[in-house]
């Protein structure tokens, strides 16, 4: 019988993202300013984007009532900022769902290191350090 040395390790990040890409959408709250959600469940198909998003998140309230969007798709050296806003949610008092594994965070984008740049064809801002940002009007 063979054996094998293990070629894998063994880690226990704070969020699990697999699958598809890991993104950054942002969505325009009411008093204009912009919210950043990250997100691992989208993919696009033609012209259509499609979102994964819990209900209960400040992004999906943002969509009913402005239902524009930027998908900032970022690269491996954003790895770090993702992290840092992934246990944050733009909702106060944060929803008893998610009191758990969350904290309210009025500025994603400082806590991050990320840079807002206004948005060609939709109101949201957009990720100035992601090299691909796709913006979408219903």
């Amino acid at each position: 019988m063979q054996t094998h040395e293990a070629t894998h390790t063994v880690i226990t990040p704070s969020v699990l993202y697999f699958g598809t890409p890991v993104g950054l959408i942002s969505t325009l709250n009411r008093d204009g300013t912009t919210n950043l959600s990250p997100v691992s469940s989208l993919f696009a198909l033609g012209q259509r984007y499609a979102v994964g998003l819990g209900a209960g998140g400040q992004a999906a309230a943002n969509l009913i009532d402005c239902p524009e969007l930027v998908v900032n798709l970022p690269d491996a050296e954003l790895a770090g900022a993702i992290e840092e806003i992934a246990p944050t949610t733009g909702v106060d008092p944060v929803p008893q769902h998610k009191a758990a594994r969350y904290r309210f965070e009025p500025d994603k984008w400082t806590l991050g290191g990320l840079t807002p740049l206004s948005s060609e064809l939709v109101r949201p801002d957009r990720v100035m350090e992601c090299p691909i940002q796709l913006g979408r009007v219903p």
